[in-house]
């Protein structure tokens, strides 16, 4: 077929087949034969024949408007292609816009978890500094209890023993003065014979009075005219008497 008839202004078609089985188009200008897909217009207008006929069987075509609506065509496909882009770049901005959108959400997310977490240490530390400084509290006070209380017994002991010395003091005076004796470590004589405070509470088998002297400082080494220690003389004594003189022994020895 002919190639360089450029769509002249009238187009004659249905000359015949060609070898293929396609309806032929000859050029009115130039004569030469154009395959019918160049000329897209003829083959949708064109139906089959059974013979040529030039007269009857011509399509007339206006090579403006076909270059005209070919150039819509062709704005039309670019603008397409366009709209297209467009369409394409506005997905990809909302597609990046989403991305960044969940990164950011993302990030806030472990940041909230950050501070989730070391708030929740916080107070679990918190907790245990309070726990503790209650236990220390509770241990400080148990101290101040026991510390008041040992200081309580500590002032009724001494209250006791105060009250017992001046108690002891009356009954030491009371009995130095029965028995003519001016302190607890002064010497009576009596027919060559002298005697001491202790070697007379040993006589009398008096332990409670035994103590007492030994509390107001009395000589337990002392010696009478026997050359006797208040000791020596209640163990000869309790030959006599067994078991009489234990507690005076007792009270001597402490």
């Amino acid at each position: 077929f002919g190639s360089s008839c450029l769509v002249p202004n009238i187009l004659s078609v249905c000359i015949g087949k060609c070898a293929l089985g396609k309806f032929r188009v000859r050029c009115t200008d130039t004569h030469q034969v154009v395959h019918p897909a160049l000329v897209p217009e003829v083959g949708m207008l064109c139906a089959p024949c059974k013979g040529a006929d030039k007269e009857t069987d011509t399509v007339k075509i206006d090579p403006r408007a076909f270059k005209v609506e070919r150039e819509a065509e062709a704005s039309t496909t670019e603008e397409q292609q366009q709209h297209e882009e467009e369409e394409k770049r506005r997905s990809d901005d909302q597609k990046r816009l989403a991305a960044e959108e969940h990164r950011l959400a993302e990030e806030e997310r472990l940041a909230q978890e950050r501070l989730a977490q070391e708030l929740a240490q916080k107070q679990r530390l918190d907790a245990v500094r309070r726990q503790e400084d209650d236990a220390a509290l509770k241990r400080q006070q148990e101290h101040d209890r026991r510390r008041a209380e040992q200081l309580e017994r500590h002032k009724e002991e001494v209250d006791t023993a105060r009250e017992r010395e001046e108690e002891d003091a009356r009954k030491l005076e009371k009995w130095l003065a029965a028995k003519k004796f001016h302190d607890p470590n002064a010497k009576k004589s009596k027919w060559f014979k002298s005697s001491l405070p202790l070697h007379q509470a040993v006589v009398d088998v008096n332990a409670e009075m035994v103590r007492i002297l030994i509390a107001h400082n009395a000589d337990v080494n002392a010696e009478n005219s026997s050359k006797q220690t208040p000791a020596q003389l209640a163990e000869k004594l309790s030959q006599k008497g067994p078991g009489k003189y234990d507690s005076v022994l007792s009270a001597l020895r402490r």
